[in-house]
């Protein structure tokens, strides 16, 4: 099967809002992942925005960032054509390590600083994610965080995505204003979704976690989140109330990725990528499962 000038190698995984694909570049001797929408796009204006958005997202060049390399409609189906990650989703990190151990307070405090300055660096182009989660978030062999899918990130002036995707997301991650069609949604949407990202990686659960969605948007709306250090002590309380803060109802009172990053910052507890690097178990002798993993565990991060 081929893609334009791309030959499918395997399908990585589906999602929500797609199919996912590794591929091989004929042109450019490189794999490569493609993100094909799951219904067919046959409306002008969406063609135009969604092409609008993929421009867009290919100019983000940032370390922290997947890179869009090509858009390709065949069909009526529109294809996304990404860097292609060998790692793993922070999804699937977490689930394998769970909490936060003292000794990684350090390194997970980086890696979640990999994501603020891959959304500071978004939000400093006009463009509000809408959807970000553990699952939407590469781990390299490194240990290296890489924040992808775009497939609802918007163009901050557009008018036609804030009344098309408002209410888009994901439940567990989503903002109290994004469970509403009568508030605007902007960047601080995403500091809400940070603050539930930073909230897993430390304690390794959700601050709402209800399987029924009436019931979990009840808790996004009205409810207090439990401080993180209430389920794991080894959290400092700056950090605690920062996460906090972060998770406000209210989108003014919540921080700026500035005041976050000063926050971590002043602890020096930020580990550089050069020593999150794979370390070898002395008892096995082998590679730890903590920073390495095979191509497949790639599926689930670009399946979204």
């Amino acid at each position: 099967m081929k893609i334009g000038r791309y030959e499918v190698l395997k399908e990585l995984g589906k999602g929500s809002f797609g199919l996912v694909f590794m591929a091989y570049d004929t042109q450019l001797d490189r794999n490569v992942a493609i993100k094909r929408l799951r219904d067919p796009v046959t409306n002008l204006e969406d063609i135009k925005f969604l092409t609008r958005e993929a421009r867009t997202a290919a100019k983000l060049i940032h370390t922290n960032i997947v890179q869009i390399h090509d858009i390709i409609i065949e069909d009526n189906y529109l294809y996304f054509v990404m860097e292609y990650i060998e790692g793993q989703s922070l999804d699937d990190w977490l689930e394998a390590h769970g909490p936060c151990k003292t000794e990684e307070l350090g390194s997970r405090i980086g890696m979640f600083v990999d994501v603020l300055n891959a959304v500071r660096f978004m939000h400093e182009h006009s463009i509000v994610h809408r959807d970000l989660k553990a699952a939407n978030i590469m781990l390299n062999e490194l240990g290296q965080a890489k924040l992808l899918d775009f497939g609802l990130a918007s163009i901050g002036t557009s008018s036609l995505t804030n009344k098309t995707f408002a209410g888009f997301g994901t439940p567990n991650y989503m903002a109290p204003e994004q469970l509403s069609k009568d508030k605007k949604v902007d960047s601080r949407a995403d500091i809400y979704a940070l603050g539930i990202i930073f909230y897993e990686l430390l304690t390794g659960r959700l601050p709402y976690s209800s399987h029924e969605l009436g019931a979990l948007m009840e808790e996004i709306l009205h409810q207090d989140p439990i401080p993180p250090s209430a389920f794991n002590s080894v959290i400092p309380s700056d950090i605690d109330q920062i996460i906090v803060k972060m998770l406000r109802k209210e989108p003014f009172d919540r921080p700026t990725i500035e005041e976050i990053l000063e926050v971590l910052t002043g602890r020096n507890l930020l580990t550089s990528i050069a020593v999150r690097r794979v370390v070898v178990d002395e008892e096995e002798e082998t590679p730890s499962a903590a920073a390495i993993w095979p191509t497949e565990r790639c599926q689930k991060a670009y399946s979204g």
